[in-house]
């Protein structure tokens, strides 16, 4: 094997290469972590009654109270009043004799 004067910076180089490439991973390996406990602790398991947590917040809101408006109306109301009304008239007896005679006259036609 001949020397090259390059083969001492390949070397230098391999290393630093290396290094870098464990740096990564060190970096990821960091990351990965921290998301892991963020994760078990964002979903992990509760110890609070959830449902009695809503029924207070739920009792905590105040519900309007209904009102109870009461209006006058005036209404129009027209009444039509039929009375029969007797009224007495004279009449000549000429009058009345006649009437009786046409009307014999027309039952015979």
């Amino acid at each position: 094997m001949v020397p090259t004067i390059g083969s001492l910076h390949s070397t230098i180089e391999k290393q630093l290469i290396l290094w870098r490439m464990l740096a990564i991973s060190r970096n990821r390996v960091i990351l990965f972590s921290a998301g892991l406990i963020l994760l078990l602790v964002g979903c992990g398991i509760s110890t609070e009654d959830i449902e009695a947590t809503v029924e207070a917040r739920i009792a905590s809101i105040p519900a309007p109270t209904p009102q109870i408006v009461i209006q006058g109306v005036e209404v129009a109301v027209e009444k039509l009043v039929i009375q029969e009304v007797i009224k007495e008239i004279e009449v000549p007896v000429e009058e009345r004799i006649d009437r009786e005679n046409q009307q014999e006259h027309q039952k015979h036609n």
